[in-house]
């Protein structure tokens, strides 16, 4: 049904101030929340708007995020199946590998330390 795909990335920097501590899981959470899945929340938008003008359906950075919690957690069908989106990794593309070959920077992930690190990337696409 597609034969392009568009990937898009979004790097998030993070200032020196936040970096340079080490954080309970509860703090990393409210940080993530209020960035990394805000921007994620905005692109969104953008995706919705993108997939209406080229007649194709985006795939989201990591989960399917319309509901709190997913019914296929609990073996039922999707509460929202004209709503959910697919992750780019589940149609097979490795975005740990493909990322530093289509742009400037490759992924970087919250470590065992606990500290955020200089940046985080929501990474999505469009199938057109």
């Amino acid at each position: 049904q597609f034969n392009k795909i568009k990937i898009i990335a979004v790097k998030l920097d993070y200032e020196d101030n936040f970096r340079n501590k080490s954080y309970n899981h509860e703090e990393l959470n409210y940080i993530i929340k209020n960035t990394l899945y805000l921007e994620r929340s905005k692109l969104k938008k953008e995706l919705i708007q993108l997939e209406n003008e080229l007649d194709g359906q985006y795939l989201y950075a990591g989960r399917c995020d319309y509901c709190k919690k997913c019914a296929k957690i609990t073996d039922e069908s999707c509460r929202f199946p004209e709503l959910m989106r697919y992750s780019v990794e589940s149609i097979g593309s490795n975005i740990q590998k493909l990322t530093p070959d289509i742009f400037d920077f490759s992924l970087k992930w919250i470590q065992k330390d606990m500290k955020i690190p200089e940046y985080l990337v929501n990474v999505c696409a469009i199938l057109y």
